[in-house]
């Protein structure tokens, strides 16, 4: 089976109203950041690694939750649809990646791109990335499995 980032993007969007639990696991129950990346993978039937050994709240001065996630995924350069964000807490200094968040669209004229995450008290959201969180991102990665 080829799993595409349409797919991927498809899958997150699925889990728009899932209330926020930190280390969730479980579709319209609870989830986190870093659980929409899994979630979303498994619904595509992408077994990704998904270590629960990351602090919460995050700590910004940590750089494990960004290390496990670079051990088991590629890094890029470029935005794009079904990438994994990750973002920084802090628009100034060298933060390591404390929030993650799925690409669902492009930006094209007339249209930003948009991304699938959760957030404390907000919960699964698909939101425009705006120049806030273009100004937190630190990395952007392919999931492994999936046709670009």
């Amino acid at each position: 089976m080829t799993v595409t980032a349409a797919d991927i993007a498809a899958a997150a969007r699925a889990l728009v109203g899932t209330p926020f639990v930190p280390k969730g696991r479980v579709a319209g129950v609870g989830t986190d950041c870093k659980g929409v990346m899994i979630l979303a993978t498994r619904a595509c039937g992408i077994a990704m690694h998904d270590d629960l050994d990351y602090a919460f709240p995050p700590d910004p001065e940590s750089a494990a939750l960004e290390a496990a996630t670079r051990a088991h995924l590629t890094m890029r350069i470029r935005l794009g649809v079904g990438r994994v964000l990750g973002f920084s807490p802090c628009l100034h200094g060298e933060k390591g990646v404390q929030h993650f968040a799925i690409q669902t669209s492009d930006a094209h004229p007339g249209c930003e791109a948009r991304m699938v995450h959760c957030r404390s008290g907000r919960g699964v959201r698909e939101e425009t990335i705006d120049r806030t969180w273009l100004q937190l991102l630190r990395a952007t990665y392919r999931l492994p499995g999936v046709t670009y």
